[in-house]
């Protein structure tokens, strides 16, 4: 087990933040990026702040042809360019916390509560109704046990 703890960063002032709390907090955070087609400079000063602040850090980036091609998907069928980005920021964290074997994410908002969206736990799980909506995903749902297809 690793004696990291992982926090999603962006590059805005929230990621500032939450690093620098945690660490007065004593914890040693492993600051996870999920790359955006077109970071600000603003945003990479504020990352690069990060790493002088002595923390280790990753960046996750993916193939810029295969981006390309999925952004063009996502725009296409889902209607936001930026999916493919939004998927990549809540996946990347977890997905390296479970293969680094690191116990600890902190996340610096819930979105669900920021900025709408189900306020039950039990709602949080993918529902047929909810993606249904959005064309690339019918065949997801589709492909889902039935748990993840109830109505």
């Amino acid at each position: 087990m690793s004696e990291h703890n992982i926090i999603s960063v962006s590059g805005g002032k929230d990621s500032t933040f939450q690093t620098l709390r945690v660490i007065q907090l004593g914890l040693n955070p492993l600051c996870i990026t999920s790359a955006t087609c077109k970071l600000t400079p603003i945003g990479r000063r504020n990352l690069d702040n990060l790493k002088r602040l002595g923390v280790d850090s990753m960046e996750v980036t993916p193939n810029p042809l295969v981006r390309r091609r999925i952004n063009r998907l996502a725009l296409r069928e889902v209607g936001d360019i930026s999916w493919p980005e939004h998927v990549g920021i809540f996946t990347a964290p977890v997905r390296l916390a479970v293969q680094l074997r690191i116990p600890l994410i902190v996340w610096g908002e819930n979105s669900q509560n920021e900025y709408g969206g189900p306020a039950a736990a039990d709602q949080c799980r993918p529902r047929r109704r909810r993606l249904s909506g959005h064309q690339c995903l019918r065949r997801l749902c589709a492909d889902r046990p039935a748990q993840y297809r109830s109505a």
